[in-house]
This record gives C-alpha cells, sequence and structure tokens, in this order.
C-alpha cells in the first residue's frame, strides 16, 4: 500500500511542462504590409489581435520600418507604431509564466511608456510598467500565475510611440499524465480490497 501511494504521488508530479518560445524570425517580416499579426501562430495554441503590430526586419536589413532597432538575438522583432498601440496575445489554453523581451524603437522619448499585464479571465494576474528613460536597449519582462492573455499598451508623448518585442516564451500550464489516473484506480481498488 505504502509503495503504491508513492508511486501514485511521483506519477502526479511526473507532467513535465513544455516551454515555448516565439522569436518572430519564424517567416518572413511583413514590414508594416497588410493586416496586423493574427493567426500566424496559431499552431502554437497562441493569436494576436494587433492591428498596428507587424513583424519587422531591423537595422541589419535595412530597417524599413524605421524603428532604429534589431530584433534581440537576431534581426527580426514585433514592432507596433501607433498614438496608443495596443496588443493582445491570447493563449488558446492557460500558462504559468510568460517572459518577453521590450525594446523602444524610434525616436526615443523619456515620457513614452509600455504597460504589459497579464489575464487569467477578466482578472487581473500580474503587470509590468516600463518607463523608457533608459534609452533603447533589450529589457526583460517576467509575468506569472495562471494566464490566458496578455495585453501590451503603449503611450507616446510624440502621438506616435514605437516599440518592440521579441523572444515571447511561455510555459503550459501541465496537464496531469495518464499514469496517474492507473495509479488512483490502483490505489482506490486496493483501499476496497481491504475494507
Amino acid at each position: 500500500m505504502r509503495n503504491l501511494l508513492i508511486l501514485s504521488t511521483a506519477l502526479t508530479f511526473s507532467a513535465t511542462a513544455n516551454a515555448e518560445l516565439i522569436t518572430f524570425d519564424e517567416s518572413a517580416a511583413t514590414n508594416g504590409a497588410g493586416f496586423g499579426l493574427t493567426n500566424e501562430y496559431q499552431s502554437l495554441g497562441v493569436s494576436f489581435t494587433a492591428g498596428f503590430a507587424h513583424t519587422y526586419d531591423g537595422i541589419s536589413d535595412g530597417d524599413p520600418g524605421g524603428f532604429g532597432i534589431d530584433g534581440d538575438g537576431s534581426v527580426q522583432f514585433l514592432g507596433i507604431r501607433s498614438a496608443q498601440p495596443t496588443v493582445r496575445i491570447q493563449f488558446d489554453s492557460s500558462v504559468e509564466q510568460v517572459s518577453l523581451r521590450a525594446i523602444q524603437g524610434g525616436i526615443p522619448f523619456p515620457t513614452d511608456s509600455l504597460n504589459i499585464v497579464a489575464w487569467n479571465g477578466l482578472q487581473q494576474v500580474d503587470a509590468h510598467f516600463i518607463g523608457f528613460n533608459f534609452g533603447s536597449s533589450w529589457i526583460t519582462v517576467n509575468l506569472s500565475g495562471t494566464i490566458d492573455a496578455i495585453t501590451i499598451s503603449g503611450t507616446g508623448t510624440t502621438g506616435a510611440a514605437a516599440f518592440g518585442i521579441d523572444n515571447l516564451q511561455w510555459t503550459a500550464v501541465p496537464a496531469p499524465g495518464a499514469c496517474t489516473a492507473f495509479g488512483l484506480v490502483g490505489l482506490a481498488t486496493l483501499r476496497r480490497r481491504r475494507a
């Protein structure tokens, strides 16, 4: 009985969480052409609502968006430019940890800002406010909790805030393994026999 309980407990915690990563280099950059990013990453369980968000080539590939930056570790990045830019990232199923890299693009103004909020339904789970008075360098933002969506909102003093997002990474909430169910059935059977 004791061995079965230990085995059942071990199997309960054996489900592994898989980390996923979007580098925005997975396909050719749109550089502002067409509609914004939407379901290009649906196969990973992620969709975007971002009218002014496109994948851009950075300065190493001619800087067609005029952001004056390269991606973090590569040339491409998700670029957003608008008077009040907002991007919503929706996960098909809940995730636990999200990290991303953010940078101010275009002409830097110290009063430009970025607000990144993690949501679980209508409840705010985590948030980070970034004031871009540090210059144009990539920074890491980490969000935690049970998350099903993220909103990224920028504010610009010149009428057109510009910022870049790169290396969006998340960890899915692990589902209990099938072995856990078998272990619990075995435990219930043993208890019934002894009763």
